[in-house]
């Protein structure tokens, strides 16, 4: 493991503790110097979310944004690792207004031999789709309960509608 020039390492983190619930997070950035602490929580037997990421930058334990666009018809993911004895649905949540009160859904279906190890991808022209100030969640549905994980990814509006790749270059007069 190794540092950059600057003194910035990225690593996925994968964190287990006896009696406590499985996480990871991708692409996790540290800075020389810098230490993080992780709260892990009891494991209580019910299904949970061990990674959650969007575009490989973790969305569960840190707050990422990232810039929508009804111009951006490139593919995105959100990718989802999940603990859950039983076979089930993941249901990806997003809100569609600027209240959050209206929402669409996207699901998965899942079964217990995916518990620990598969990761479930949703796959979509999400950064044309998510308005800013979405909220985006995970529910897992399983043996007839929900169990529900709201996401720390901030949506916000992209500040050029129009790229402007590959414009011819300007000239600014003499003087400027």
């Amino acid at each position: 493991i190794g540092a950059d020039e600057k003194g910035e390492l990225m690593l996925n983190l994968r964190i287990e503790a006896e009696g406590y619930r499985t996480r990871e997070m991708q692409t996790v950035s540290l800075c020389r110097g810098e230490t993080r602490s992780f709260d892990l929580q009891k494991d209580d037997g019910t299904p949970y979310l061990i990674m959650g990421s969007f575009n490989g930058k973790d969305i569960l334990t840190e707050t990422n944004s990232c810039y929508c666009s009804q111009e951006n018809t490139a593919k995105h993911t959100f990718a989802v690792k999940l603990h859950c004895d039983t076979d089930g649905e993941l249901e990806l949540r997003y809100s569609v207004d600027t209240e959050a009160t209206e929402y669409t859904t996207v699901v998965k279906t899942f079964s217990a031999a995916d518990s620990d190890n598969t990761v479930l991808e949703f796959e979509d022209q999400w950064l044309n789709k998510l308005i800013p100030g979405a909220k985006v969640s995970f529910t897992i549905k399983a043996d007839g309960k929900q169990y529900t994980t709201d996401t720390l990814l901030i949506v916000q509006k992209g500040t050029a509608e129009e790229p402007t790749l590959n414009a011819p270059p300007q000239t600014l007069p003499e003087g400027e």
